[in-house]
């Protein structure tokens, strides 16, 4: 992958950890680039999460009302996407992006 691509496909992604909100435009920017790039192992690795996050929003409880997400659970993707972030402009491996930023 070309660095100008990992660059900006960072630079969403430390946008969709500063987003307070459910932001779906950047999200599917977000998803839509990664799944463009998924021969990549790093963006192998977060599409999972890109999905679960998604999810995080779009909960029910029993009686179908929508819940909110939980701010602990965010935090930790936000962390996640932020570490992602930081490895593909650093150029990292997946194996060394989990020792420095996923640990």
């Amino acid at each position: 992958m070309e660095d100008p691509t990992r660059n900006e496909i960072a630079s969403h992604l430390d946008e969709l950890a500063d987003q307070q909100r459910w932001n779906p435009e950047l999200w599917q920017l977000c998803y839509d680039l990664i799944g463009a790039h998924s021969d990549d192992e790093l963006l192998a690795y977060i599409h999972d999460d890109l999905v679960h996050y998604c999810g995080e929003f779009r909960s029910l409880n029993l009686l179908g009302f929508r819940v909110k997400p939980d701010r602990y659970q965010m935090e930790n993707y936000r962390q996640e996407f932020r570490g992602i972030a930081s490895a593909l402009r650093e150029n990292l491996s997946l194996e060394e992006a989990k020792k420095k930023y996923l640990a």
